[in-house]
């Protein structure tokens, strides 16, 4: 594997929005690497408020699902928020069906994640 970032983060406000460079995320190598550089962002930045903007990505594996569940706790109890954002009518389907559209708050673009956090321009 390159040593090229699977991710991109940008700040907007004092909101972290991350995208990502695959548009299939799915194999276990992968998976890792894009979990450890979110979570290095993460254990950075104290009470983060992150937006995982999922507009480039057509497939996803369902391992990616425990990940979002982990990170989405280990934020919670630093008391972040995380928001998932502009994901596909097929993968959200699939959190739909596993109800962890329940427990992730999920969005449906970055400026309604934004909103989440407050901002509204």
């Amino acid at each position: 594997m390159s040593d090229k970032k699977q991710i991109n983060i940008q700040s907007i406000k004092s909101v972290k929005h991350v995208t990502f460079n695959e548009s299939r995320i799915l194999d276990e190598m992968s998976i890792k690497v894009i979990y450890d550089e979110i979570t290095e962002l993460v254990e950075k930045t104290p009470k983060i408020k992150l937006i995982l903007d999922f507009d480039q990505v057509d497939y996803l594996s369902s391992a990616v699902l425990g990940k979002m569940v982990a990170l989405n706790k280990d934020i919670k109890k630093d008391g972040g928020h995380l928001v998932l954002a502009n994901i596909k009518a097929p993968i959200l389907e699939v959190f739909r069906i596993t109800k962890l559209d329940k427990v992730l708050d999920i969005k449906e673009n970055a400026f309604e994640s934004m909103k989440s956090f407050g901002f509204t321009s």
